[in-house]
Protein backbone atom coordinates (compact mmCIF):
# COMPACT_ATOMS: atom_id res chain seq x y z
CA UNK A 1 0.00 0.00 0.00
CA UNK A 2 0.83 3.34 -0.85
CA UNK A 3 -0.24 6.47 1.03
CA UNK A 4 -0.06 10.02 -0.55
CA UNK A 5 -0.49 12.87 0.72
CA UNK A 6 -2.18 15.58 -0.87
CA UNK A 7 1.35 18.63 -0.64
CA UNK A 8 3.51 15.65 -1.64
CA UNK A 9 1.33 14.66 -4.74
CA UNK A 10 1.10 18.63 -5.45
CA UNK A 11 4.77 19.44 -4.83
CA UNK A 12 6.70 16.13 -5.23
CA UNK A 13 4.29 14.38 -8.48
CA UNK A 14 6.60 13.51 -10.76
CA UNK A 15 8.67 11.50 -7.72
CA UNK A 16 5.36 9.84 -6.79
CA UNK A 17 4.73 8.68 -10.36
CA UNK A 18 8.81 6.97 -10.34
CA UNK A 19 8.16 5.08 -7.46
CA UNK A 20 4.77 4.11 -8.43
CA UNK A 21 6.87 3.18 -12.34
CA UNK A 22 9.80 1.76 -10.30
CA UNK A 23 7.46 -0.80 -8.39
CA UNK A 24 6.66 -2.72 -12.32
CA UNK A 25 10.75 -3.05 -12.97
CA UNK A 26 12.07 -6.29 -13.02
CA UNK A 27 15.78 -6.22 -12.14
CA UNK A 28 19.08 -8.78 -12.63
CA UNK A 29 20.17 -8.70 -8.71
CA UNK A 30 23.31 -10.50 -9.93
CA UNK A 31 24.49 -6.65 -11.53
CA UNK A 32 24.21 -5.25 -7.86
CA UNK A 33 26.55 -4.57 -5.36
CA UNK A 34 25.62 -3.44 -1.27
CA UNK A 35 28.40 -0.46 0.02
CA UNK A 36 28.29 1.03 3.08
CA UNK A 37 27.71 5.20 1.97
CA UNK A 38 28.52 8.24 3.32
CA UNK A 39 26.10 10.70 5.08
CA UNK A 40 26.88 13.23 2.01
CA UNK A 41 25.99 10.85 -0.30
CA UNK A 42 22.88 9.81 1.43
CA UNK A 43 21.57 13.49 1.89
CA UNK A 44 21.90 13.84 -1.65
CA UNK A 45 20.09 10.80 -2.56
CA UNK A 46 17.10 11.15 0.21
CA UNK A 47 16.83 14.40 -0.47
CA UNK A 48 16.21 13.55 -4.82
CA UNK A 49 14.72 10.75 -4.41
CA UNK A 50 12.52 10.04 -1.19
CA UNK A 51 8.94 11.83 -0.26
CA UNK A 52 10.63 13.01 3.17
CA UNK A 53 13.99 13.88 2.13
CA UNK A 54 16.71 13.31 4.58
CA UNK A 55 16.58 13.04 8.44
CA UNK A 56 19.11 12.42 10.98
CA UNK A 57 20.10 8.63 10.74
CA UNK A 58 23.50 7.56 11.10
CA UNK A 59 23.80 4.01 9.04
CA UNK A 60 23.17 4.57 5.19
CA UNK A 61 23.72 1.59 3.15
CA UNK A 62 23.30 2.01 -0.60
CA UNK A 63 22.26 -0.74 -3.24
CA UNK A 64 24.82 -0.07 -6.31
CA UNK A 65 24.41 -0.91 -9.89
CA UNK A 66 27.98 -0.63 -11.48
CA UNK A 67 28.93 2.40 -9.92
CA UNK A 68 24.96 4.36 -9.65
CA UNK A 69 23.80 4.20 -6.11
CA UNK A 70 19.61 2.93 -7.22
CA UNK A 71 18.71 2.11 -3.70
CA UNK A 72 19.31 3.31 -0.22
CA UNK A 73 18.23 2.06 3.64
CA UNK A 74 19.36 4.63 6.24
CA UNK A 75 18.86 2.98 9.71
CA UNK A 76 19.68 4.82 13.18
CA UNK A 77 21.10 3.36 15.74
CA UNK A 78 20.95 3.97 19.55
CA UNK A 79 22.17 1.94 22.82
CA UNK A 80 21.84 -1.22 21.58
CA UNK A 81 18.53 -1.01 18.84
CA UNK A 82 18.92 -0.21 15.82
CA UNK A 83 15.91 1.08 13.66
CA UNK A 84 15.21 0.99 10.17
CA UNK A 85 14.01 5.01 9.31
CA UNK A 86 14.12 5.36 5.57
CA UNK A 87 14.10 3.26 2.22
CA UNK A 88 14.01 4.21 -1.10
CA UNK A 89 15.08 3.51 -5.12
CA UNK A 90 16.11 5.83 -7.79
Amino acid sequence: MLAIWKNDWRYRKDLIKSIILENKSGYDINKYKIKNISSKTAIEFLNFNHIKGYNKENIHIGLYNNKELVSLLSLKKNNKNIHSLKFCNK
